[in-house]
């Protein structure tokens, strides 16, 4: 079992159980190329008690620990995390000769060959692989060969069990493949139950729906892999000659004073999993970062014909046969525990960590940080890394649309990105209006009440320093701001000084903006750090440093560092908007600018927001290149997609690592608009002569007018909602302007 953290603080719990209900794979032994069963006997039958039936359920669960026999060590992933689980139950300096015997009691460690007494139920496992990943070992089982199903092969070799005797010259091979236990009900399940303080809390289950037998086999059959780019078909024989060499029971044989962790005779031959997609090793490619999610805790998966897209869904089940002595698993240190995952499951391809999201320690600042929120994360159609700040088109709904529904099961599927853009970025700001605590404000803690009162009486700053009091030493205000529904009225006693507003066509105007961070003081994992150039961290405390100029560029640091750009990068960025704000706007609201719009696919405004083409364009994401595919109508697989187009290009878009629009707009977002609330309104009149049409006199004026937020007649308070209003007036006029300055001008200033 790995396990990933995606998150940018330590995770810690006690224990965490995963249990794995009626695991579709079955195995019909071989003895001299002959097998020894009529079919593929299904792993739920493989035990005396069910002697071959399957249909009662086996359930195997995985008690993932920090150590065997621990019950009070805490286990703790690290930011961005993987730690791989392949010690079951015993030291490496167990022996076989520790197994218990006597009657009723074989198998209190390793050997599971009665399904009553079930005691992989519950099955302790620790870090690291107990011996090499070549080999690995894990629980037995001898009833491999249930009597009502033997050839006459088999039984000869029986001995009237269901056992198979051997002596040190046979060969030995098995046929291998999917099977659907009767009892599953075409399912198969995963369930987690994690321990924190002694208290045992169910946290998620998975249901993958396979249809029939004749379905789950072109399910694990389906796509190649650069891992495995040999075409499968199951039922297949290990060993598959000419690739693998014979296997004798003396060539596997390990005597029973032998540690574990010398083991070197046992001998894999096949791979079944369900994992979450890679960007380079999945056999169906897609965008796993975009388009999927690596966060789902609780999602049905349905893999029936017509149903689920393989695109859209978290996870994938294979089963992959090892051939040539490759490794079944691999992991990355004996020091840190960790595995490989993100690009591959392998040190070829494969990364140890990877950092999505931001927990915060510090409060938000910009609307597209909610992105961290997971808010896709439901379990359905369609599942979705980022939302708030990202602009992506999903191709399992199109690009005309936010809305559609799948036409096998009538299931109603939105595009939470669009809909959580449109209803955030024109009604919502955050005041950054909050007490200052924690570990992050160690030894400069504020409360609510003395952030209020010292920002109205001009002697504070808050988190977002452009925003500032409507009326300096309103105490009032300060009070009202102070208690637990300031939030509901915070907008109508402070403004943003010097907005930026996105329609700006002046490529200078958007450098200045986009190198807002320069050189900033960043707090990484590793210690602070000050960036060299314009830093756009993914999250406010990066696990890892400076990718950009870095001079080893490790795949760690590829996917857990931080982006920043050159002034070159900047101003080519800062071209590449004004272009977009062009060719799209006037943006006439701020989720207008964020989304994308909607319309044909033929359309690239309509795959993504304004920003992200920029980005896109200026291919700022080129050091990512070799840690996955560009996806095309030409590789990207069975998806099923309605707007497959929507899907095209590098697929490690929105990996860790690379910048994206929400990753600019988290650093922009608190002070962008589509307009200002200050105006310079300018008039002109004249006097003319009745008769003869001359001009007799002119006068200019100029007046400075501001947007306040208070209505045109005061009896409805600022916060009341446009539905709401009492006043007729206020429906008709909208917020009141005040007049700050007024002046004539002379001719030569016109």
């Amino acid at each position: 079992v790995t396990l990933h953290n995606p998150y940018n603080v330590p995770l810690s719990f006690d224990s965490l159980k995963l249990t794995f209900k009626d695991v579709p794979v079955g195995f019909n032994f071989l003895v001299n190329g002959q097998p020894v069963s009529t079919k593929l006997i299904p792993l739920n039958g493989m035990f005396v008690a069910a002697e071959g039936s399957d249909t009662t359920s086996k359930n195997f669960g995985i008690t993932l620990k920090s150590a065997v026999g621990s019950s009070n060590q805490t286990l703790k992933l690290l930011p961005g995390q993987t730690k791989i689980f392949g010690t079951p139950k015993v030291p490496a300096s167990w022996t076989w000769a520790d197994e218990q015997p006597g009657a009723g009691a074989d198998g209190t460690a390793l050997f599971d060959w009665n399904m009553g007494r079930n005691f992989t139920s519950d099955f302790q496992m620790a870090p690291l692989l107990i011996s090499p990943p070549t080999t690995s070992c894990g629980f037995d089982v001898d009833w491999i060969n249930p009597r009502p199903f033997q050839t006459a092969q088999g039984n000869a070799f029986s001995g009237g069990e269901g056992l198979i005797a051997l002596t040190g010259t046979e060969r030995i091979g098995v046929r291998f493949g999917p099977v659907a236990p009767s009892v599953a009900g075409n399912a198969f399940t995963i369930s987690s139950e994690v321990k924190i303080g002694g208290r045992l809390v169910k946290c998620g289950a998975l249901r993958v729906n396979y249809q029939s037998s004749s379905r789950l086999e072109e399910i694990v059959e389906q796509g190649t892999s650069i891992r495995f780019p040999a075409t499968r078909s199951f039922p297949e024989d290990y060993p598959k000659a000419p690739q693998d060499p014979a296997v004798t029971v003396a060539s596997l044989y390990e005597k029973n004073g032998t540690t574990v962790r010398e083991y070197v005779n046992p001998d894999p031959f096949v791979i079944f999993s369900i994992s979450g997609k890679t960007t380079k090793e999945s056999f169906i490619p897609s965008r796993p970062y975009a388009d999927s999610s690596p966060t789902v805790n609780l999602s049905k998966i349905d893999f029936s014909t017509g149903k689920d897209s393989p695109g859209d869904v978290p996870l994938e089940m294979v089963m992959m046969p090892i051939r040539n002595g490759s490794a079944a698993i691999e992991e990355k240190s004996r020091t840190t525990q960790e595995g490989f995952f993100f690009g591959g499951h392998g040190s070829l391809n494969g990364m140890p960590r990877a950092t999505f999201y931001e927990i915060p320690q510090i409060p938000l600042q910009s609307l597209a940080q909610f992105r961290h929120a997971n808010l896709a994360s439901s379990g359905f159609h369609p599942h979705m890394t980022y939302t708030v700040g990202e602009s992506l088109a999903s191709p399992l709904i199109g690009t005309d649309t936010v809305k559609r529904t799948w036409p096998s099961d009538a299931s109603v599927m939105l595009d939470h990105t669009w809909l959580a853009n449109k209803a955030l970025w024109d009604r919502y700001f955050l005041s950054t209006l909050v007490g200052q605590t924690g570990r992050a404000f160690s030894g400069s803690e504020k409360s609510v009440d003395t952030q209020a009162s010292e920002f109205f009486a001009g002697t504070g700053k808050l988190l977002n320093p452009r925003l500032a009091p409507i009326r300096s030493g309103d105490t009032t205000a300060a009070a009202l701001l102070a208690g637990t529904d300031g939030w509901l009225v915070a907008a109508a006693h402070m403004m943003t000084q010097g907005g930026f507003n996105v329609n700006s066509t002046s490529t200078d105007a958007w450098i200045a903006v986009l190198s807002a961070l320069r050189e900033a003081n960043l707090r990484t994992s590793l210690g602070a750090e000050t960036a060299e150039s314009v830093p756009f961290p993914r999250v406010r405390r990066p696990s890892e440093g400076m990718i950009d100029g870095a001079p080893v560029l490790s795949s760690e640091l590829r996917w857990q560092g931080y982006r920043q750009l050159s002034d070159a990068q900047i101003k080519e960025l800062a071209t590449l908007i004004v272009k977009e704000v062009r060719d799209r706007g006037p943006f006439l609201s701020m989720s207008e600018f964020v989304n994308r719009r909607l319309g044909p696919a033929t359309d690239d405004r309509t795959l993504r927001g304004a920003v992200q083409a920029a980005i896109d364009l200026a291919e700022v994401n080129t050091h990512l290149v070799n840690d996955g595919l560009v996806l095309d109508a030409g590789n990207i697989g069975v998806h099923n997609f309605p707007a497959p187009s929507a899907a095209y290009g590098p697929n490690t878009v929105h990996a860790p690592g690379s910048l994206s629009q929400g990753d600019v707009l988290s650093a922009i977002g608190s002070h962008i608009t589509v307009r200002g609330d200050t105006f310079s309104i300018r008039c002109y009149g004249e006097a003319t002569d009745k008769k003869t049409g001359k001009i007799l006199a002119r006068a200019w004026c100029e007046a400075v007018v501001q947007r306040l937020p208070e209505f045109a007649d005061p009896s409805d308070t600022p916060e009341t909602a446009v539905g709401e209003l009492k006043r007729r007036a206020n429906a008709l006029f909208g917020r009141r302007f005040e007049i700050l300055n007024f002046r004539w001008l002379a001719s030569e200033e016109v």
